[in-house]
């Protein structure tokens, strides 16, 4: 008994991400600063290494970003 069913593929359309991408960043950032000043001010390494493991996600939420920025502005001059 042969099984036949069609398949429906969605290509989901990615909006407003630049926002998402942006408030992420930012409250990346001062809880960066945050951790970073407290580290250093109670000389704790714990916090100031994992402020430095912070700061490398928001480097790769930014680069993400302009990744994705980059790739509407190749659409729109296609």
């Amino acid at each position: 008994m042969a099984h036949d069913h069609a398949h429906h593929h969605h290509q989901h359309k990615i909006s407003n991400l630049t926002r998402a991408f942006v408030v992420g960043i930012v409250l990346n950032i001062l809880f960066v600063i945050i951790e970073f000043s407290t580290g250093f001010f109670t000389n704790s390494l714990a916090l100031l290494s994992d402020a430095g493991h912070n700061l490398s996600d928001v480097a790769t939420l930014g680069l993400s970003l302009f990744a994705f920025q980059l790739s509407k502005w190749k659409k729109r001059r296609s």
